[in-house]
């Protein structure tokens, strides 16, 4: 044998990540196959886990608890109307928190046609008209019924007596209803949705008023898109208790 020949190297000596590489994509395929079989058991923990294998920053919906605890510390901010103005603020960024990703119901905007109040009977929770319905037209928008969804744990949450109010500017509708009928009617299509979702009937009255009950003046546009709103009284006060 010829000293000088080179001993032939067997395939792959010298290359020990290719033997690693295999070992990590084995190891990978026997773990998705762990999280199939979990899937029915965890569904969230495995979405939460996908998502940091694959390297995304997923925001996790809040869990079922948090969902339920920040439903009681609102319904607790509504109970008393005179806190009312130095929790306002909080109440709402709680209950946002929960509302979908979407354009149309940004935060930011959601901040804007959303208002909470204070009243001598309890808490006055103002939706804007455009945030609920399509101009001249009383069935509620897609996002309409998303902020009612939001609202429905509270509203059940408080145990109270809901007046549901409708609210116009002084503009003449497209079709032969007048203010009063457009008014109600809008009322009613936000009780229809809560009593979809099983709020108690008898725990509700609705109202529609005209421009003889407007909150600013209906000489502008900015105006009147203020005054066609709907507005939900939740009486958190008892009869028998003084209002200070």
């Amino acid at each position: 044998m010829n000293p000088a020949r080179k001993k032939t190297k067997p395939a792959g000596a010298g290359l020990p990540w290719l033997v690693t590489f295999s070992d990590l994509m084995t190891l990978l395929l026997a773990f998705f196959i762990l999280l199939f079989c979990m899937s029915g058991m965890d569904k969230t923990l495995v979405s939460r886990i996908g998502a940091q294998i694959r390297g995304q920053t997923q925001k996790e919906p809040p869990a079922l608890e948090t969902r339920e605890k920040d439903v009681q510390l609102i319904a607790k901010y509504l109970k008393n109307p005179r806190e009312l103005p130095g929790v306002a603020q909080k109440a709402l960024d709680l209950l946002f928190a929960f509302a979908p990703p979407d354009p149309e119901t940004s935060q930011k905007k959601l901040s804007e046609l959303v208002e909470l109040l204070s009243h001598p009977e309890g808490v006055v929770i103002v939706l804007t008209d455009n945030l609920l319905f399509s101009e001249d037209h009383a069935e509620l928008k897609e996002n309409g019924k998303k902020l009612l969804d939001l609202l429905t744990p509270v509203i059940l949450a408080l145990n109270a007596d809901v007046n549901i109010s409708g609210h116009t500017d002084d503009q003449p509708a497209s079709t032969r209803q007048s203010l009063y009928e457009r008014s109600y009617l809008k009322a009613a299509a936000v009780l229809e949705h809560f009593l979809h979702a099983k709020v108690p009937a008898d725990r509700f009255s609705l109202s529609g008023f005209g421009p003889d009950k407007a909150a600013y003046s209906d000489g502008s546009a900015e105006g009147r898109r203020k005054n066609r709103r709907v507005e939900l009284l939740l009486k958190t006060v008892s009869r028998t208790a003084s209002y200070i």
